[in-house]
């Protein structure tokens, strides 16, 4: 049988309320040249694997993601067709 329905604590959508009021403490001191600064100091880290994994992320964020190479197995074959719209 099933249990009771109706309402229940806690239950339904969270409020954002606490994400907002953090983002309104950062924003002031969180400006450029402080995001610089900090970048700055993991690009030259003593440590290379922070260097590497700084890089990366910012390379990432310029350029992407890499595109995942996908292979599969099978005799499917795949119709192209190329339309030509308004010449």
């Amino acid at each position: 049988m099933a249990g009771p329905g109706g309402k229940r604590p806690g239950a339904g959508r969270k409020s954002n309320a606490k994400k907002f009021l953090e983002a309104q403490f950062l924003c002031p001191w969180f400006t450029e040249k402080f995001q610089t600064g900090q970048w700055n100091s993991l690009l030259c880290d003593s440590d290379p694997n922070v260097r590497l994994n700084a890089m990366k992320y910012l390379t990432d964020r310029v350029y992407g993601k890499a595109k995942e190479r996908v292979e599969t197995t099978g005799d499917h074959q795949i119709e192209l067709v190329i339309r030509r719209v308004g010449l």
